[in-house]
């Protein structure tokens, strides 16, 4: 408990160091730790998930941490609307972490340059999954580049097609804003967020939740 600042932390330690002061919370106090009960049981509620993970670093550091761990050495799929979907290509080269990686991306629905860009359909999807079988699908919720949102029900055909060849389905909801998604409702099993969009927060962490399956 800090001397100067007794009703900051008043059942945490005493905080030595050239980085944090009497006002920081120590990261052993009951008051850090009720701060990241709160966060995890938020989070498990918003998006139905079975299990809450706060990762330290950036969110583009979430999607390494979920692709070095669910997708090391394993054939993937990548559903591709734009550039902020792409990072999951950049990721997997970078680190050299998928035995193969494909890539069905979004296509100009007109000849015009101004037509608008749609995903994949849902049938190249499903085909593509049936036929490679691969261990994880790869999405982006909302797109950040293009603005294409991925709608319940295209969510719920991927995951379906993926379960039934024993894959996981990996979702980017970090540009989603507040259109939340239900885990259980849309069958996603690893989700990946960020506090500086839709939660309105600080930068600095990525939020992953987890199925009951991906746990």
């Amino acid at each position: 408990m800090s001397k100067l600042f007794p009703t900051n932390d008043p059942s945490g330690l005493l905080e030595y160091s050239v980085v944090y002061t009497d006002r920081a919370l120590n990261h052993m106090s009951q008051g850090f730790q009720g701060v990241m009960r709160d966060i995890s049981g938020i989070l498990k509620e918003v998006y139905m998930g079975k299990s809450a993970i706060v990762v330290p670093g950036s969110g583009t550091f979430g999607m390494e941490a979920v692709a070095r761990q669910f997708a090391t050495d394993k054939n993937v799929l990548v559903l591709r609307n734009g550039w902020f979907s792409y990072r999951w290509t950049q990721i997997f080269e970078m680190g050299n972490i998928p035995a193969s990686s494909t890539v069905l991306k979004a296509q100009k629905k007109g000849p015009d340059k101004q037509s608008p860009y749609a995903p994949a359909t849902i049938e190249e999807v499903v085909a593509t999954i049936l036929r490679d079988k691969p261990d994880l699908v790869f999405a982006p919720h909302v797109e950040t580049a293009s603005g294409i949102i991925l709608p319940d029900v295209y969510l719920r055909a991927v995951a379906d097609a993926i379960h039934s060849v024993g894959g996981m389905f990996v979702l980017d909801c970090i540009a989603s804003g507040a259109m939340w998604v239900d885990m259980a409702a849309t069958g996603v099993d690893v989700l990946v967020s960020a506090p500086q969009k839709g939660w309105t927060g600080t930068p600095g962490c990525a939020f992953v939740v987890l199925s009951e399956l991906a746990r």
